[in-house]
């Protein structure tokens, strides 16, 4: 793939987002968006750690989860990524 890609999430972005390096000789996979949508592992850390049991205690048990990603910072590689927004990456 040259470009990010994957079905959209949630948040409308593509699944897989790769730096601005990436190839097929050297990968730059950079974020993973909602990853809780293919990995039923991951979802249950994210509805059951000990996180979720802090978050409760303190501001109480109405909280929603909504989406969340990983951010690979690969060696090597200028695949940082920004806090804000990002022209190629869709909302922020």
């Amino acid at each position: 793939h040259a470009k990010p890609f994957g079905p959209p999430t949630i948040d409308g972005r593509p699944r897989f987002d790769m730096g601005a390096e990436h190839s097929a000789e050297h990968p730059a996979l950079r974020r993973i968006n909602n990853p809780s949508d293919i990995s039923q592992a991951y979802l249950d850390v994210m509805r059951n750690a000990a996180s979720v049991d802090m978050i409760d205690d303190l501001i109480g048990p109405n909280v929603k989860f909504h989406h969340c990603k990983i951010n690979l910072k690969l060696p090597g590689l200028d695949t940082a990524v920004c806090a804000g927004p990002q022209p190629d990456a869709g909302p922020e």
